[in-house]
């Protein structure tokens, strides 16, 4: 379902969304006050609004849609959905899944179609977000198996010829995590920073490039450069987490990346089953071993499906399909993440 003041916005997002087949608009609304009539109607699973009707604004909307169904998810797409914003803190207030920020001239709106669809694919599947997480294992098991999975780092290895494709994964990871993000690009740290600034103005969450020394605070993204020793992520004795250089284990200087297993593992032992490690791009025997220590530490371990020489080198190491969890394309993997 559609809901904007501007008849003309509804009608180019109406051709976006149905510019996928797997995608139909079931309503269209001009006023706030329509959306949760409309809405009871129709049965919508997304709803795509502005957050300024002429009525009423979006936070009090998304207040009114939210007492339909839990799996209902709103996302805004507005020309108000600034950092700071007092509607947009409301409609996050209210339970808004996510949001865009849309050019003020409705004629740029085509130009953010990609995300729009892929934001909205995402909020289809995040009713999932609804359901707790279950892993294999016996019934009653509640210890391991059973347990609720609730992602608290995610470690993401992009090859350098993959990394403008993965700024719709790295923008909507924020959506879901908590505390911490890591994020490890196969680049030098001045190429870091400029993709940090890249894409700083598309995610709310407080982006940094860190390096050795640093601590992991909640709710930040970090981005990791490659330097010539192995990278950990391990809480020090005041409890706070710590990203450290340390020696390679074989005392030699690593000629394509540093270990990231130890970084996989160091995540999977300060927080457990609660890690997600996925793969884009690459050809690095070690990531395959990175993958193999996310499994064998109960994370999630994924390689996203384009990754070619990855993939054949994982049938050859792991014929019995022992890594990954999952071969995904790019928005699945997002809304596995959200719905983890």
């Amino acid at each position: 379902m559609i809901a904007d003041p501007n008849q003309t916005v509804i009608d180019t997002l109406k051709k976006i969304l149905e510019s996928d087949e797997r995608i139909q608009v079931v309503a269209t609304c001009l006023k706030g006050g329509d959306c949760k009539r409309k809405a009871q109607v129709s049965k919508p699973i997304v709803v795509i609004m502005d957050l300024k009707f002429a009525d009423m604004g979006g936070g009090r909307v998304i207040k009114e849609l939210a007492t339909l169904r839990q799996d209902l998810a709103v996302l805004v797409l507005s020309p108000h959905a600034v950092k700071g914003s007092p509607l947009l803190a409301a409609a996050v207030a209210a339970g808004a899944f996510d949001y865009i920020l849309r050019p003020p001239n409705y004629k740029e709106l085509e130009k953010l179609s990609r995300q729009i669809l892929t934001n909205v694919f995402v909020a289809t599947v995040s009713k999932a977000k609804w359901i707790p997480r279950r892993e294999g294992g016996p019934e009653g098991e509640e210890e391991k198996g059973g347990a609720e999975r609730h992602l608290e780092a995610v470690l993401v290895d992009v090859a350098a010829d993959r990394l403008r494709d993965c700024r719709d994964l790295l923008t909507n990871i924020k959506t879901r995590i908590q505390p911490a993000v890591i994020v490890l690009l196969r680049r030098d740290q001045a190429f870091l920073d400029d993709f940090a600034q890249d894409i700083q103005s598309r995610i709310t969450a407080p982006f940094y490039s860190a390096r050795p020394g640093d601590f992991i605070q909640p709710g930040r993204i970090y981005m990791l450069g490659l330097g010539e020793n192995d990278l950990v992520a391990e809480r020090n004795m005041t409890g706070w987490i710590e990203i450290r250089q340390v020696a390679p284990l074989d005392g030699s200087l690593p000629a394509e990346t540093p270990s990231v297993v130890r970084l996989v593992e160091s995540l999977g032992r300060t927080f457990a089953r609660n890690t997600a490690t996925v793969t884009v791009g690459g050809s690095s025997p070690r990531l395959l071993e990175a993958l193999a220590a996310a499994k064998r530490l109960d994370g999630l371990a994924v390689i996203e499906e384009k990754s070619k020489l990855l993939l054949e080198m994982a049938t050859k190491q792991f014929p019995k399909g022992e890594v990954p969890d999952d071969i995904l394309g790019l928005p699945q993997i997002q809304a596995l993440i959200n719905g983890a």
